[in-house]
């Protein structure tokens, strides 16, 4: 390790704190729901063309949809801590840009940085905490503690962040924004991915294994699927009922498993758990 501490320049800091945003939740529920309207409007069109394509047909059956159920059921509290996590990760980032917005403006109603402060008591402490995580960070990687690298790599930065803070006299700003916990351990499980099956679970793909697939075809689960996702949108108000038509006979099955689509149409609603197609259906 140098003997001599670096001090960073605040233009620098400024430039590794920049962090892009994610769209809204607001936004990608109105794409969802274009998506969803266009595609239910198509099917409108011609739905016999939707319901029978020679040998394989798409209507909504008890077996079949008891089974799309026996699927999706146990996969709700993993989506639904995929949607907390991706609130979280969202407010996190909003903060952060928040955080150097804020930062970046003092700093260039400063024409100089206050460089004092970084040979002060203080700001040798924050250098060598600087110095202390970055190196833990460095090992922890190597030993593949991804959990502890990517915590300490977030705490190096957040004390780069605060040192600049002082140069730049923007205390007002707040002490830097840490990434939370969930975030970390999230980021940490997907870097430690070794096989396909803990890849698969990270991605949220679900296999369906052949006892569970009532004889359908990965594309007849995917479109049955589909019709149960928008049947659970119009009784919830989001989509119109007259955007897609359902047979009596359809529609007796769906009654019937109305109490289970329910708690899947806010995760349907959301795009958390996916419906619109079935890229997420490990093929078969």
């Amino acid at each position: 390790m140098p003997n001599r501490i670096t001090v960073w320049s605040c233009a620098a800091l400024l430039a590794a704190l920049s962090i892009s945003t994610a769209s809204t939740a607001t936004a990608q529920l109105g794409r969802l729901k274009k998506i969803a309207t266009d595609a239910v409007k198509d099917a409108a069109k011609d739905p016999d063309a939707k319901k029978v394509d020679a040998k394989v047909d798409y209507i909504v059956t008890e077996e079949r949809a008891t089974a799309v159920l026996a699927v999706l059921t146990p996969i709700v509290e993993r989506t639904r801590k995929a949607q907390a996590l991706v609130s979280e990760q969202n407010t996190y980032e909003s903060k952060s840009k928040a955080f150097s917005a804020c930062m970046e403006k003092s700093a260039q109603a400063m024409a100089t940085p206050d460089m004092s402060f970084a040979m002060s008591p203080a700001g040798l402490a924050l250098q060598k905490k600087q110095v202390f995580y970055a190196t833990t960070a460095a090992k922890a990687q190597a030993a593949k503690d991804y959990k502890l690298a990517i915590a300490t790599s977030d705490s190096a930065t957040v004390s780069a962040m605060v040192m600049a803070l002082h140069m730049t006299k923007s205390e007002a700003c707040g002490n830097g924004v840490y990434k939370p916990a969930s975030v970390i351990a999230a980021d940490a499980e997907r870097m430690a991915q070794t096989s396909s099956s803990v890849n698969a679970e990270y991605n949220n793909i679900i296999t369906v294994l052949a006892a569970q697939r009532a004889g359908m075809t990965q594309g007849q689960f995917g479109r049955i699927r589909e019709a149960m996702a928008i049947w659970s949108l119009q009784k919830a108000g989001q989509l119109p009922a007259s955007a897609y038509k359902f047979t009596d006979a359809e529609q007796a099955v769906l009654n019937g498993k109305a109490t289970q689509l329910a708690t899947l149409a806010p995760l349907f609603k959301s795009g958390s758990m996916v419906w619109q197609s079935w890229g997420d259906i490990a093929s078969w």
